[in-house]
C-alpha cells in the first residue's frame, strides 16, 4: 500500500514549463552578453546547474569576466520578460486539486527569492495550491546560488518518517537533496536537466509528465 502523505515540488521546470522559454532564452542572452555562442536546448539541459556560474564556465565564459551583480540584474531582466510567456505544466491545477482532495499535503520548495516567486505565483494564480511555500535562503558566499529551506517544511509538518514524502524536481541537484533528507526522490522529464543527467542520479521514480505524479499516489 502506498504510504505517501506529502508532496514537495520544485517550481521552475516542474510546476512551470519554462526550461526553453525562460531558462534557455535567458541563459543564451547572457552568453551573447559575454560574446559567446548560444547553446541548443540539449546543451542547456546537459550543462545547466547550480551554482549557475558553472554553466557559463562550461560554455566558454571566463569567470573573471563575470560581475555577479551585473549578471544577476541582466538575467533577472530577461527572466521577468520571458516568464510571462511560460505556462504551467499540463494538468497541474486539476492534478493538484485531486491530490488535495485525497488529503495529500503539498509544499513548494525552491531557491527563488520570495518577491519574484510570489509575483509569478500570483501571475499563474496558484499560491493557494500549496500548504507551505519555502523560498531560497541567503545567497552562498560565491553569490551565485542559494539553499532550499527544507527545514521549514519538515518542521511545519513535523515529518517523522521521511519515506512518506515524495520530492519531485527536474534537476540532478533535486535528486541529491531528496536522498539527503530520506525522501522518495522523483524527477519529472522535460525540465532544466536532461533525462540522461537525471537518471544518472538513480532517482526512485521518473515521471514523464506531471499527471503521472497524481497516479503515483493512488
Amino acid at each position: 500500500m502506498n504510504k505517501l502523505k506529502y508532496l514537495i515540488l520544485d517550481f521552475n521546470g516542474t510546476v512551470v514549463d519554462d526550461a526553453k522559454i525562460v531558462g534557455l532564452n535567458s541563459c543564451n542572452h547572457l552568453l551573447k552578453f559575454y560574446s559567446k555562442k548560444e547553446v541548443s536546448l540539449e546543451r542547456f539541459q546537459d550543462t545547466f546547474t547550480l551554482p549557475w556560474i558553472k554553466f557559463y564556465i562550461a560554455n566558454g565564459v571566463d569567470p573573471a569576466e563575470i560581475d555577479i551583480s551585473t549578471h544577476q540584474a541582466e538575467y533577472q531582466r530577461m527572466h521577468t520578460t520571458f516568464a510571462k510567456q511560460a505556462k504551467l505544466v499540463p494538468g497541474f491545477k486539476e492534478d493538484i486539486f485531486y491530490l488535495r482532495s485525497k488529503g495529500i499535503k503539498i509544499a513548494l520548495l525552491t531557491t527563488r527569492n520570495k518577491v519574484d516567486l510570489y509575483n509569478e505565483l500570483d501571475f499563474y494564480d496558484i499560491k493557494h495550491c500549496f500548504d507551505i511555500i519555502a523560498c531560497g535562503t541567503v545567497l552562498h558566499k560565491d553569490g551565485t546560488s542559494s539553499s532550499k529551506d527544507v527545514d521549514k517544511i519538515s518542521k511545519a509538518w513535523n515529518i517523522l518518517d521521511p519515506s512518506e514524502v515524495l520530492h519531485v524536481g527536474d534537476m540532478d541537484i533535486d535528486v541529491r537533496l531528496a536522498k539527503e533528507h530520506g525522501f522518495v526522490a522523483g524527477v519529472v522529464l522535460g525540465g532544466w536537466n536532461s533525462e540522461k543527467r537525471l537518471r544518472a542520479e538513480n532517482p526512485d521514480k521518473v515521471f514523464c509528465s506531471f499527471s503521472e505524479i497524481r497516479t503515483y499516489f493512488d
